[in-house]
C-alpha cells in the first residue's frame, strides 16, 4: 500500500506503511487504533446479558402462566374466566386504569351509568382516565371480547 495522503508524503519511508495501516484502521472502525487495540464487540466485554443467560421471570416464566398472585395490601387477584355484568364494569375502569370502582369513586364519584338494558344491565357509561382526566366514552352494550377477559383483574380482600 502506497499512501498518497498529504500526512504520508512528511514521513520518512520507514514510517509510512504505519501510516497507512493507522488510516485504514480509522476507516473501518471510525478510531485510530492500532492493530491489536481494536475495541472489542462481544457482548459480554459490554456488560451485557444475552437474553438466553438471563433468568426467567414474568408471566410465563419458569412454571407456567400465574393464576392468582398474593399481594399484602391488595388480598388475592384472579384473572377472569367468563364474562359477566361486574367483569365489564372492572374491564371499562381498569382500560382507563382504575383498580375499581371503588379507587375511581374516591376521586371522581360515582362513574355515569347507562339506562338500564332489556337484561336490566345498567354498564358504565363514561369513565375519566386516571393519567390525565380525559374522558373515556362507553357503548351501552357489551364490550369486553371473550378475547379480551384475561386482561381483567378480579380482586378479593385478604382473609386474615
Amino acid at each position: 500500500l502506497k499512501c498518497r495522503s498529504q500526512f504520508c508524503s512528511n514521513l520518512p519511508l520507514t514510517q509510512q506503511g504505519e501510516a497507512v495501516m493507522a488510516l485504514a484502521n480509522f476507516a473501518l472502525s471510525g478510531t485510530a487504533l492500532q492493530g491489536s487495540e481494536r475495541p472489542s464487540s462481544s457482548l459480554s466485554s459490554r456488560g451485557v446479558t444475552p437474553r438466553s443467560a438471563r433468568p426467567r421471570s414474568g408471566r410465563l416464566g419458569g412454571t407456567g402462566l400465574q393464576l392468582a398472585q398474593v399481594d399484602s395490601a391488595q388480598g388475592v387477584i384472579e384473572r377472569a374466566k367468563t364474562w359477566t355484568p361486574q367483569v365489564e364494569d372492572l374491564y371499562r375502569l381498569q382500560f382507563c386504569g382504575w383498580r375499581d370502582a371503588i379507587e375511581y369513586a374516591a376521586t371522581y364519584g360515582e362513574p355515569q351509568r347507562w339506562d338500564p338494558d332489556v337484561s336490566g344491565n345498567s354498564f358504565i357509561s363514561k369513565v375519566q382516565l386516571k393519567s390525565n382526566g380525559y374522558y373515556t366514552y362507553w357503548r351501552r352494550y357489551r364490550q369486553c371480547d371473550d378475547r379480551h377477559l384475561n386482561k381483567v383483574r378480579l380482586f378479593s380482600p385478604l382473609v386474615a
